[in-house]
């Protein structure tokens, strides 16, 4: 089987490793192609920029975390979109970024950071949402 474009990792279950039963034996989980981007792209707005300095990359991850504490209004959503413009620029594997929208939600303190991206190698539309807590998890 060829692989992806778009890589292959070992496979996350809330910051686990998981794993998989393979003829009779367990193994550790993998995920490759969409699947492996989104896991990227989960990590990617989910670590603080800078979280990875020690492991020699200072620039990974967002800066969305300064955000927690401030209110749900225009102007913290508008930095909620700059934030994520720049965790989905650092992606390689992202050819082209179609849409951020920033949509409050009900819950308070909650927003969706809805995405919509032509990863590498493929025409096809890849649409995430992200839910960010402006009140910290």
């Amino acid at each position: 089987m060829p692989e992806s474009p778009l890589g292959r990792d070992l496979k996350l279950a809330e910051g686990d490793l998981t794993t998989t039963e393979r003829a009779g034996r367990t193994d550790l989980a993998s995920v490759s192609g969409a699947d492996n981007l989104v896991q990227a792209l989960n990590l990617r707005f989910g670590i603080p920029k800078g979280g990875l300095r020690p492991l020699t990359h200072p620039a990974y991850g967002s800066r969305l975390d300064e955000l927690i504490g401030r209110s749900n209004d225009e102007t913290t959503r508008n930095l909620v979109k700059l934030y994520s413009l720049e965790v989905l620029r650092q992606e390689p594997r992202i050819r082209e970024i179609k849409d951020v929208k920033i949509t409050p939600t009900p819950e308070l303190g909650r927003v969706d950071i809805n995405v919509t991206v032509i990863p590498q190698e493929t025409n096809v539309p890849l649409n995430l949402v992200f839910p960010f807590y402006l009140e910290g998890s």
